[in-house]
């Protein structure tokens, strides 16, 4: 989870140019405070663009009706053995 992060840093590295990361926002809640405490210190230049995952869900955001379900057990006594 959350290797998006190294799939940028690898090329920015040995490149020296910029790059674009793509994160989903779970993503970078993972690790994105971990990583800001260290790229300064590798003089990289990436560019990373949070995507808010839930609004490629539509479902996501849409109410869920509850369904009713009997259970065949409920009411009855218990048996042992």
């Amino acid at each position: 989870m959350a290797s998006g992060w190294a799939y940028a840093i690898a090329p920015a590295v040995e490149s020296g140019a910029p790059v674009v990361a793509i994160e989903g926002d779970s993503a970078f809640g993972f690790s994105g405070m971990d990583v800001g405490d260290h790229l300064p210190l590798t003089g990289c230049q990436i560019v990373v663009i949070i995507l808010n995952t839930a609004a490629l869900k539509p479902t996501a955001l849409t109410p869920v009706q509850p369904t009713r379900h009997r259970d065949p057990d409920v009411g009855r006594p218990a048996t042992i053995g």
